[in-house]
């Protein structure tokens, strides 16, 4: 992938089907295809909120099939971590309630009752 040059301009300024496309576009975050070519807008904040940064390319990888899938199975596997702590959170929680339920059907009493009293 070739590195090219930062330049501000006017969106009419630029040469290109996708230009033309974007004039009835709110200045929202938006995304246009245009043929092979994708554009990608995203609004600046602050003092340069009149601002937009306006992404183009020719080569979008999320239309191959192949590279959307790698990428899907990227973020499922950075998000497999929380899912096991989550997993074992759940877990810890059923287990402590069938323990309070099994010592209320053996004891007739409440477990933390019993745990303060012996603690006293």
């Amino acid at each position: 992938s070739a590195v090219r040059k930062l330049r501000f301009r006017a969106v009419h300024e630029v040469d290109g089907d996708w230009a033309r496309q974007l004039e009835g576009t709110p200045l929202g975050v938006a995304e246009v295809m245009a043929g092979d070519v994708q554009v990608d807008i995203a609004p600046l904040t602050g003092a340069l909120a009149d601002l937009r940064v306006v992404v183009v390319s020719a080569d979008s990888i999320f239309l191959q099939a192949r590279m959307r899938l790698a990428a899907i199975m990227c973020v499922l596997a950075g998000l497999l971590p929380y899912g096991v702590v989550l997993g074992a959170v759940v877990y810890l929680v059923m287990r402590n309630r069938a323990i309070e339920r099994r010592y209320k059907q053996r004891y007739g009493g409440d477990l933390k009752e019993a745990q303060t009293a012996a603690a006293a």
